[in-house]
């Protein structure tokens, strides 16, 4: 944004930047706000959601090292679930912060959390070179649809055909 100067700012989490008045429950936009500061506001509101994820799933972790009812009290404290906080805590767990990569999304990371380090950061240089979003990784990280044994593929007698959508793998093709 133009200015970057915090013009009001109240212990409710309003701040308000540059024509623009953050709330807990939205923005309220003056209505003479710039393209160019329109713009600036879409991308830093994108970062702060994915550097939040990041934040609140170190704070998770490092509560679960320290502290005995960590998730309960986080659960109290933002109102989110516990399995959404454990979801959240997992991919920071997984992920460490020396691998992540800035200008990725949370979400991207979320998608290779499940797999080993040399793998994570062989999907996450990718995802960058190649500007890859996060289906388009999770497409490539599924593996395709195993076929059905040959024995199989003309159908079993007594039983019945197999899916004509799925060719009996459970598949939709």
């Amino acid at each position: 944004m133009g200015s970057t100067e915090i013009e009001k700012f109240s212990p409710r989490g309003e701040i308000c930047i540059a024509g623009i008045e953050w709330t807990p429950v939205g923005a309220v936009i003056d209505e003479g706000l710039s393209v160019e500061d329109w713009r600036d506001a879409v991308a830093k509101v994108s970062a702060v959601e994915t550097l939040t994820k990041w934040c609140l799933g170190d704070l998770l972790a490092f509560g679960e090292r320290k502290y005995a009812d960590a998730y309960r009290e986080a659960s109290e404290t933002t109102g989110l679930e516990i399995a959404t906080l454990y979801n959240i805590a997992s991919v920071s767990k997984r992920v460490p912060r020396e691998i992540r990569r800035e200008g990725l999304s949370w979400s991207l990371h979320r998608a290779i959390a499940p797999h080993g380090r040399e793998e994570q950061i062989k999907w996450l240089d990718r995802a960058k070179k190649n500007g890859l979003s996060t289906r388009e990784l999770e497409r490539k990280l599924k593996p395709p649809p195993e076929e059905p044994p040959a024995e199989f593929a003309g159908g079993v007698e007594g039983l019945p055909e197999p899916c004509p959508h799925c060719e009996g793998t459970g598949v939709r093709r």
